[in-house]
C-alpha cells in the first residue's frame, strides 16, 4: 500500500507499489505537485490512485473518478489547507497531523509524538511492509507565513 504523512507543513510519502504476489516496486510516487491548485497524495489501488490525479490535474472539474472503497487521496491546496478524499471524492478538511495508507498508524503516532512527516514516513517504512522505497516530500508551508 503506502505511507503518506502531513505535520501542517511537509507532505511526505514512501516509494513503494505493492501488489498480492509482493513488491513491484520502490520507485513509484504517491505525491504530484499541481502548480496552480497544489499537492495531491494518493493511497490505495494504482488505477485509482491514477484516476484520482487525472482528476486534480483538471482541477477537479471534470466528471468525478468511480473509485474503490479502499482509495484514501489526500489534497493540500496553496493555501495549506488539508483535504480528505475517498471513493465518492468528496472533500473533507483535515487537520495536521494526517496519514493515510497501510503504515499510516505508525506515521500518526510517530508525529503525535511530535516527529516531522518524513521521519514518520522513515518510521513507518521500519514496520511497514507494505511501505518502502525513498521518500519523497515536499513543503506545502514556507517558514513566517
Amino acid at each position: 500500500m503506502t505511507t503518506i504523512a502531513w505535520d501542517g507543513e511537509t507532505l511526505a510519502s514512501d516509494s513503494r507499489e505493492t501488489s498480492a504476489n509482493g513488491i513491484i516496486s520502490d520507485t513509484s510516487p504517491k505525491i504530484y505537485f499541481f502548480k496552480k491548485i497544489g499537492w495531491a497524495a494518493a493511497a490505495g489501488d494504482s488505477e485509482d490512485c491514477e484516476l484520482w490525479f487525472d482528476w486534480v490535474g483538471d482541477n477537479f472539474k471534470t466528471k468525478k473518478p468511480k473509485l474503490s472503497d479502499s482509495f484514501h487521496g489526500f489534497f493540500v491546496n496553496r493555501k495549506n489547507e488539508g483535504f480528505h478524499y475517498f471513493d465518492k471524492c468528496i472533500p473533507l478538511p483535515a487537520q495536521a497531523p494526517v496519514a493515510c495508507g497501510s503504515g499510516a498508524p505508525f506515521a500518526r503516532a510517530s508525529m503525535n509524538l511530535g516527529f516531522d512527516a518524513v521521519t514518520a514516513v522513515k518510521h513507518a517504512i521500519t514496520l511497514d511492509h507494505r511501505s518502502g522505497g525513498r521518500i519523497q516530500k515536499f513543503r506545502t508551508k514556507k517558514h513566517g507565513k
